[in-house]
C-alpha cells in the first residue's frame, strides 16, 4: 500500500497549483463558495489518471478530511490572514516572522490533508486509467456534492482550472 511519504497526489498538486490561474481560481472558489482547495486538486489529480470522481466519492473524501479542515487548517488560515494587518501596535518584523511560521504550519497541515486523501484513495480506488479523465465532470460532481450552483465568477474560475488541466495533459 502506498504511504504518505510517496504521495503522488501531493507532487501533482504542487505542480498543478503553480500553473497559470490555478491558485487564484482555487482560492476564489474557496473564499466565495466554501470549496476545499485540496478536493479541487484531488479532482484534477484523478482526472490526470483517467478517473472522474462521483458525488459519492467527494462526499466520502469530504467526510474524511472535514474534522482536520475545521480544527486545524481553517484556524491556521484565519490567523495567517489576520496577521497581514495585525494593527499598529504589533512589531512588524516579529509579526512577519511569526506569520511565515504560521504559513509554513498551514502548508504542512494541507500536506497532511492530502496524505489522508492519498492513503484512503490507495485503499479504495482501481488502477490508473488509460488517458485523461473528464475534469469538468469531476469538478461538476464536487460542486453538486457541495450544493453550489456556479455563478459567472465560479464558472470563470472553473474554466481557468480546466484550461490549466488541458495544458497539462
Amino acid at each position: 500500500m502506498p504511504s504518505a511519504e510517496t504521495n503522488r497526489f501531493w507532487q501533482f498538486s504542487l505542480d498543478f497549483y503553480r500553473r497559470d490561474g490555478v491558485a487564484e481560481a482555487c482560492l476564489a472558489l474557496q473564499d466565495q463558495h466554501g470549496l476545499d482547495v485540496n478536493i479541487l486538486l484531488y479532482a484534477a489529480w484523478l482526472a490526470s489518471q483517467g478517473r472522474t470522481a462521483s458525488v459519492a466519492d467527494f462526499e466520502q473524501v469530504d467526510l474524511l478530511i472535514a474534522p482536520w479542515r475545521e480544527e486545524v487548517i481553517r484556524p491556521l488560515r484565519r490567523i495567517r490572514r489576520w496577521l497581514k494587518e495585525p494593527g499598529p501596535n504589533a512589531p512588524a518584523g516579529g509579526v512577519r516572522a511569526y506569520r511565515a511560521g504560521i504559513k509554513s504550519a498551514e502548508l504542512e497541515a494541507e500536506k497532511i490533508t492530502q496524505d489522508m486523501i492519498y492513503v484512503s484513495h490507495s485503499r479504495t480506488q482501481r488502477p490508473d486509467g488509460d488517458g485523461p479523465g473528464d475534469i469538468r465532470a469531476a469538478l461538476s460532481n464536487y460542486l453538486k456534492m457541495r450544493d453550489v450552483s456556479p455563478d459567472n465568477d465560479a464558472a470563470r474560475e472553473l474554466d481557468a482550472i480546466c484550461a490549466a488541466f488541458d495544458n497539462l495533459v
